[in-house]
């Protein structure tokens, strides 16, 4: 048995020296995490009344409602439920006139059956079975035919992005499924938006915070290693990395009307980019604190909901059962021409905390979070 190591052009016992480096690096990281988080997030995890409180109303009865849709009317919102980890989630349906709140999906109600040449997804790809759903991101856009359409990020037993067609009628909202794409090997989905011309962009993180591997590539992230990037997917070509778009945790998307801008939330390196969607070219960049998701709102500005507490902290806002964390947090108004841009609000503790994500419905800011049983909303 060898009791030495050779260290031969730049490689030690066969990895690379800066490859090494790298690891060790990272797992200082995870050491200073563990000693250090426990003391630091146990403050922001707790028990919170369902009470207004410094110029936040809140509505309560989510479980995590990590991100948000308004659909059209600036009444109803489409809200998806997040389940970090393992688990089952739910979309659900706020009525903002009286704060009611119902179930869209998964329901126990026989959905109608989807035949494979009416998919609008991956023709290949079937619909989830039972409760074996848990939604991330969403996005809402029009389809070519007129059609309401919803993709939904879907974590449970498979990463893919499911395919939903909105019904708006007098006697309610409903969703019926209308196919899915399931990504490719390894990947970690986020956030997702629609194309104009049909298919999607959707960020593939690197990291899902969960696991021991995933823990490593986010100490990495931390460091500054690009981890994710965007995925695009079209019928008939599937899935395709996107130029220019590598990134420290891609977190937030959106796309502009025409489709050939991206604006990207690079979440561990503190940054919103601008990026031309056919030639991977930066085009902008601005500097917010851990920027989660990102929507439009009606004057066609961006709005990033953006966490100001530091990672520390953040890190362990874990799930509990009637717990919120109430870890400060900004949103942010970035015009997506000149990417000059303002701080809407700012929020640091109760009622409400660590927003993920924020969208306007005429003078009023709606907030979701990814740990918490509640949603904010603060005047304008």
């Amino acid at each position: 048995m060898k009791t030495t190591e050779a260290v031969v052009d730049g490689e030690f016992n066969g990895v690379r020296l800066d490859d090494l480096l790298g690891r060790l690096k990272a797992s200082l990281v995870l050491i200073i995490l563990t000693l250090l988080l426990p003391g630091c997030g146990n403050s922001l995890l707790v028990e919170a009344d369902c009470a207004s409180q410094d110029g936040l109303s809140v509505i309560c009865g989510f479980n995590n409602p990590e991100d948000m849709v308004s659909l059209p009317g600036d009444e109803l919102v489409i809200v998806s439920e997040f389940k970090l980890g393992q688990g089952v989630g739910r979309l659900s349906l706020l009525d903002t006139r009286n704060n009611a709140i119902s179930l869209l999906f998964p329901i126990s109600a026989q959905q109608p059956s989807v035949a494979v040449e009416s998919r609008w997804g991956d023709p290949n790809c079937d619909r989830p079975e039972g409760n074996d759903f848990n939604p991330h991101g969403i996005g809402l856009s029009s389809r070519s035919d007129g059609a309401l359409q919803l993709l939904v990020v879907n974590h449970a037993k498979r990463e893919s992005v499911e395919f939903f067609q909105v019904n708006q009628t007098d006697s309610g909202v409903t969703l019926v499924w209308r196919g899915c794409a399931e990504s490719p090997e390894g990947s970690v989905l986020n956030d997702v938006a629609a194309l104009p011309e049909g298919g999607f962009l959707v960020t593939h993180t690197g990291s899902d915070l969960v696991s021991v591997k995933g823990m490593l590539k986010a100490a990495q992230g931390l460091l500054g290693a690009k981890i994710g990037y965007v995925l695009e997917w079209s019928p008939g070509n599937g899935f395709s990395k996107v130029a220019g778009t590598d990134a420290a945790y891609a977190n937030g998307i959106q796309v502009s009307p025409r489709g050939g801008i991206i604006y990207l939330n690079e979440y561990l390196n503190n940054r919103v980019k601008k990026i031309n969607r056919h030639t991977g070219e930066l085009l902008n960049e601005i500097k917010v604190l851990r920027p989660d998701n990102i929507s439009w709102d009606a004057d066609g500005n961006l709005l990033v909901a953006s966490q100001s507490a530091s990672i520390l902290k953040m890190a362990f806002c874990w799930q509990k059962k009637g717990y919120s964390c109430v870890a400060g947090f900004d949103i942010v108004s970035v015009d997506p021409l000149t990417f000059e841009h303002s701080i809407l609000l700012s929020h640091d503790g109760l009622p409400f905390g660590a927003a993920t994500v924020a969208i306007r419905l005429k003078n009023k800011l709606y907030m979701g979070t990814y740990v918490g049983d509640r949603i904010a909303v603060a005047a304008l």
